[in-house]
């Protein structure tokens, strides 16, 4: 897929909107690959009341410029990109060097949301770091 287009991002809305229905009534939750090799060992042929949904080979996040730095408010573009879900799973699987931030990015990684929203709150607690560390050392 074009990365600056996203001919699937209907579908793409569609998973997302399904999965976090799921989460919210909590009929579904997120786990990984040694979850669901733990899940795979405990279903019999005919049990029905579990389904593994893996993600979609590619992503689509959509993202807003603003006019004008100092105008945040002023919003003048949304563009949509693919991208290859692994390579968002890897993004969120680093590991930080201060240990109550990697455990808050641990608990982020596993909590029942979608995983587009799980890279921007990862990315977006990764800005606020930033913020403070440049606060704490101007100060």
């Amino acid at each position: 897929p074009n990365k600056h287009d996203c001919p699937s991002r209907h579908c793409h809305y569609f998973f997302e909107v399904r999965v976090q229905e799921l989460f919210e009534s909590q009929m579904a939750r997120h786990g990984d690959s040694a979850s669901l090799f733990s899940l795979l060992s405990t279903m019999e042929t005919n049990d029905f009341s579990k389904a593994i949904i893996p993600y979609p080979e590619f992503t689509c996040r959509s993202s807003k410029s603003d006019t004008h730095p100092s105008a945040p408010s002023v919003v003048t573009t949304t563009t949509t990109t693919t991208t290859a879900t692994a390579r968002l799973w890897k993004r969120l699987l680093q590991p930080h060097p201060i240990a109550v931030v990697d455990r808050l990015l641990g608990h982020l990684r596993n909590c029942n949301r979608p995983l587009s929203w799980k890279v921007d709150m990862s990315d977006e607690l990764k800005k606020l770091l930033r913020q403070e560390e440049q606060q704490y050392r101007v100060s």
